[in-house]
């Protein structure tokens, strides 16, 4: 079991990681000036050419391609909000699962004392993990509370 913990939540943060980058990698870095991509918020309408820019072509007919920003952040503090609204959101499901997981557990356990005190430890570290769950929703909630009101 703690083995595909440690498993599971390599793989999330690999994911995490590799993700975003591989996203960058494809993408035209250095905006205007290195392929005459403007980047838009949300709000503003898409207008993304359906060929990537190269230097020979690009805005060659006068016309900016616009980059629509996917994210409803505009900041790195709006983003962090919503990746940990994110990460609390998955850690909340993967939370009921663990509950189901130790009921399990304690049902069948049948009454054999080893793994009734196994299950007891699952459920202590499943309840500390919902703690630490909902303080770091906490901490960040008081955290932003505290830099608005400066």
């Amino acid at each position: 079991m703690l083995r595909f913990a440690k498993f599971s939540l390599g793989f999330f943060v690999a994911f995490l990681l590799l993700v975003p980058a591989a996203q960058a990698a494809d993408q035209c870095v250095g905006g205007d000036a290195a392929c005459g991509v403007k980047i838009a918020q949300a709000s503003e309408p898409a207008q993304v050419s359906p060929t990537a820019p190269t230097p020979s072509n690009s805005n060659s007919a006068g016309q900016d391609q616009v980059l629509v920003n996917p994210l409803r952040a505009g900041s790195i503090p709006e983003l962090l909000a919503i990746v940990l609204q994110g990460l609390v959101q998955i850690g909340s499901i993967i939370l009921v699962l663990m509950l189901v997981w130790v009921g399990f557990q304690f049902v069948v356990a049948q009454g054999n004392e080893e793994k009734i005190r196994g299950a007891r430890e699952a459920l202590m570290w499943t309840v500390i993990g919902g703690l630490v769950l909902l303080g770091a929703q906490a901490i960040a909630t008081l955290i932003q509370a505290t830099v608005n009101a400066l």
